[in-house]
This record gives structure tokens, sequence and C-alpha cells, in this order.
């Protein structure tokens, strides 16, 4: 059977969720050595966790890697997201070439979280050196899950 552009799509974001449901551990192997992990450094898909993902940004900024940063950052995106999938009920989905997060709010309300933007935030903040920027994607988290219906069980 031919591919049309929507196959094409739908390819595209299935590749995408599956590579978001690896981001933690992927995260985890290149930036916390197993020595940290002995003292509980691990990516928990909590919203303390969000808070380690801003040293990773300096480090890949440090390395003055383009290709790196790109893939760290898209990492971040997914841990980002599946981060909130978590907590609040909340699809992936692909529109106009962004990956976004789909969210479900209890009133049967439904928001769009575009989730580069908010990683895009994250490396400006941490590139000026603004000591907030560990907090900032618990704020996206806060904002994303705030009234959320309940996470669908995995």
């Amino acid at each position: 059977m031919a591919h049309t552009d929507d196959d094409e799509i739908d390819d595209l974001l299935e590749r995408f969720i599956v590579e978001a449901d690896l981001a933690g551990r992927w995260l985890e192997q290149h930036f916390m050595p197993p020595r940290l992990m002995f003292w509980r450094q691990k990516l928990d898909f909590s919203r303390e966790s969000l808070a380690k993902l801003a040293p990773v940004i300096a480090e890949t900024l440090a390395s003055n890697t383009p290709g790196a940063l790109e893939e760290v950052a898209r990492r971040v995106a997914q841990y980002l997201g599946e981060t909130i999938q978590a907590h609040a009920r909340s699809f992936w989905q692909r529109t106009d070439d962004r990956f976004e997060l789909r969210i479900e709010r209890a009133s049967g309300r439904v928001d769009v979280l575009p989730i580069a933007e908010p990683i895009a935030r994250l490396i400006l903040a941490v590139r000026s050196g603004d000591p907030k920027a560990a907090d900032l994607l618990g704020e996206v988290f806060d904002d994303a899950v705030r009234d959320g219906a309940p996470p669908v069980a995995r």
C-alpha cells in the first residue's frame, strides 16, 4: 500500500512517542553517572525531577555542540511531556510540523502545549544565567497539570 502524507505524519509522531517513552532513561545514561544514581539523582517523572534538567542544558551549552543541544533539547522536551502525562490526562499530537501535548482538563476543556516553547525558554534562561532556570519546567508542569483530568493508566 502506498504511503500518504498523513501516514508520514503518523510515522513521525509514532517514532517521537516511542523515543519520548525512553527519554528519561536516555538522559540518565548520558548525564547522570552511576555514582549520582546511588544518591537517588534519577529521573522519576516527578515535578522535582524537572529541576535536574537545567544542569543538563547547561552542560550541553558548555560543550558548544549545536547538534548535541538539539538532541538534548528534544529529549528534555519529551521527558517534560512524559512527566505531565504521568500526572494529567494528556496525549502527544503533531500539527504544523510541531509536536504538542494535548492536555484534557477535568472541566472538559482541552489545552495544547507546544512542547518546544518551554524548552526554548529554559535554554535562554540557562544561557543568560537566570537563577530561576531550574524552576522554569516546574512552573510549566504546574500550569499543565492544574485542573487536569486523571492520567491514563499505563
